[in-house]
């Protein structure tokens, strides 16, 4: 992605799954602050963050199943 960049990763099958919350910090260990980026239902996520880790997150309907609200 020119300027920036593009992560992707492999779709969830879940009849909980909402969407996809994109995280990213400066550092590991800021990793408790992780600040959201964008949600997106979409398995790839392109921008231009100052941030060198990131973390993706589904995000459930809070119905019943396995997710809850939230799961790795």
């Amino acid at each position: 992605v020119k300027g920036g960049i593009q992560i992707c990763w492999d779709p969830l099958s879940d009849p909980c799954h909402d969407a996809y919350d994109v995280s990213g910090a400066l550092s590991p260990e800021s990793a408790v602050g992780f600040d959201q980026l964008a949600q997106t239902t979409r398995t790839c996520w392109a921008g231009d963050p100052d941030d060198s880790y990131y973390l993706v997150r589904t995000r459930g309907t809070g119905g019943p199943g396995p997710l809850g609200h939230y799961g790795d």
